[in-house]
């Protein structure tokens, strides 16, 4: 039986475990590792079709100082309108003849209709006049069923948590990864793409595109007003038609 000291001693360690898993110098590259495995994905689309176009690009071969790679961001002017800030790729996908805005999100949270990331895309893609294509950890049902599908928004779920290939990435994932302590089993330190992420790019993206497309183009008014804070989720969610039926009394974000 465990003393107290025992518990409290098991706690700390836990609590420095977590904390070093939000610092700021860890955090700041841990968009990377996901970004890095899209983007060798579409260097291979671009291989495979050279009618295939995408920004937003990294230089592999060497790391700088902060052990990242660079990146060069696509740009934020397109057709007379300024983005809020970068999107992490722009795709033009030949087979559907369709412009994409691509966000990878290496978050450790469920991404949840409340959460900004979603508001962050939908703003960027409804000023860019692109479908947005959303890659993420992990999506609760009502993201997927009750906003994405209906709304016209592509999303994929990696079912893993990226860390960065570097001795201090494959250093912290089996600290996250121990059974006794925060156990975050689906964290790798890997750069590379899932079999399943290129197969979803590769082959269902081009196929799912042109209705995704018509839809983003059906729902643009009520997204933007939902995204302007114009109207409520409820109020949207409803107008969506999704499949999600659950009560959201206490889900008005």
């Amino acid at each position: 039986m465990l003393s107290s000291s025992d518990i409290t001693a098991k706690l700390e360690t836990l609590v420095a475990a977590y904390l070093q898993t939000i610092d700021p110098q860890f955090t700041a590259g841990l968009g990377d590792p996901l970004e890095i495995a899209l983007f060798k994905i579409l260097r291979l689309m671009r291989q495979q079709n050279r009618r295939c176009v995408f920004f937003g690009s990294f230089d592999l071969s060497c790391r700088n100082a902060a052990a990242r790679y660079p990146k060069t961001e696509p740009t934020t002017d397109i057709a007379e309108v300024i983005l809020d800030g970068p999107p992490d790729f722009l795709l033009f996908e030949p087979n559907s003849n369709e412009w994409a805005i691509v966000e990878c999100k290496n978050v450790r949270e469920w991404i949840y209709p409340s959460s900004a990331l979603i508001k962050t895309l939908l703003a960027k893609a409804l000023a860019a006049n692109m479908t947005p294509i959303l890659v993420a950890r992990r999506l609760p049902f009502i993201t997927k069923h009750a906003l994405c599908a209906p709304a016209g928004i592509i999303a994929h779920e990696t079912y893993n948590q990226l860390y960065p290939e570097t001795p201090h990435g494959i250093e912290m994932a089996k600290l996250v990864q121990e059974k006794r302590g925060l156990g975050y089993f689906d964290v790798l330190a890997s750069e590379e793409p899932s079999l399943r992420t290129i197969e979803f790019m590769t082959k269902h993206v081009p196929k799912l595109l042109p209705a995704a497309t018509s839809k983003f183009q059906t729902n643009k008014k009520k997204l933007q007003a939902w995204v302007r804070g114009e109207i409520s989720w409820t109020t949207l969610r409803l107008s969506l038609a999704g499949q999600y039926q659950e009560p959201d009394a206490d889900m008005d974000f």
